[in-house]
């Protein structure tokens, strides 16, 4: 398979004075909500589709009131010398991207017919006439996840692809770093991270490590366990820690970045990580 290689101009957001951006605000679904999105489509034996929109944060036009400028990018002709560009619609890299892309495809989907969930902004529903449920819709940025009878769902799709450029994957099997099994016959349906742990491993060369069981361990954190040597500084200066969030050990990790840095607690968490994955 040859090698494709991709290329983005970003804006400078940093550079962004107060008055060329409004609202920078944008919801994204929270792990409670896609789980139980999941339950319900299995429970009730829904097609599921997942969705993605291509550039999504191009997409957006700039309303006048949010004027950026930018200068020239390294390669565009025909713009004489000292002038800048002024943006008609949004780019990666501003400030309110994700606000002006979540408004964007907000409107659209109302005008699809679907309503808003009170309990989260970015889980989607479509009733018919009647009030029956038809189609559920769970929006993560640019991830879509689309739920419903094999009709509406098919249409769906189509209508959603109509307004913009998608990548149809189909039944979802990975989302947001999770892995999904689904077992129709059996009305079961599962989530692991475990291909997410393992990144995560890999990224710290702890891939065959010994797991640990315990989040605490037997050990009270001290100063006595921080680096003792140049190399160990060295080490957790390279390892950025904030990278092992796991829910299941919050708690814990929160002790580790009080304590600065502990090399032993750091890598006693990625062994709990190892021990998830069902490793001994």
């Amino acid at each position: 398979m040859p090698h494709r290689f991709k290329a983005r101009l970003v804006a400078r957001g940093d550079q962004q004075t107060m008055d060329s951006y409004g609202s920078t605000f944008a919801p994204t679904s929270r792990w409670p909500t896609i789980r139980s999105f999941l339950a319900l489509a299995n429970q009730h034996d829904m097609d599921m589709r997942h969705l993605d929109v291509k550039t999504a944060f191009l997409i957006p036009e700039l309303p006048p009131e949010e004027r950026v400028l930018i200068q020239v990018p390294e390669g565009v002709t025909g713009v004489p010398a000292g002038h800048v560009l002024e943006l008609r619609k949004s780019m990666y890299g501003l400030k309110q991207a994700a606000a002006a892309w979540n408004k964007n495809i907000d409107k659209t989907l109302k005008n699809l017919g679907f309503v808003a969930s009170e309990a989260d902004p970015c889980l989607y529903l479509r009733f018919d006439a009647r009030g029956v449920l038809r189609a559920m819709l769970l929006l993560y940025v640019d991830d879509i996840l689309l739920a419903g009878a094999p009709n509406d769902v098919a249409k769906m799709t189509e209508a959603v692809a109509q307004h913009y450029d998608i990548t149809d994957d189909g039944e979802p099997s990975f989302f947001l770093g999770a892995s999904i099994t689904r077992d129709r016959r059996n009305r079961t349906i599962s989530i692991s991270q475990e291909a997410y742990v393992n990144k995560i491993l890999q990224r710290f060369h702890m891939e065959g490590c010994v797991p640990s069981d315990s989040p605490a361990g037997e050990r009270r954190l001290s100063k006595d366990m921080c680096p003792q040597s140049e190399e160990e500084q060295r080490f957790m200066n390279s390892v950025p820690i904030v990278k092992l969030w796991v829910p299941c050990f919050i708690f814990r990790l929160c002790l580790v970045l009080i304590f600065h840095k502990l090399l032993h607690k750091s890598r006693n968490l990625m062994r709990i990580l190892a021990k998830r994955t069902g490793r001994r």
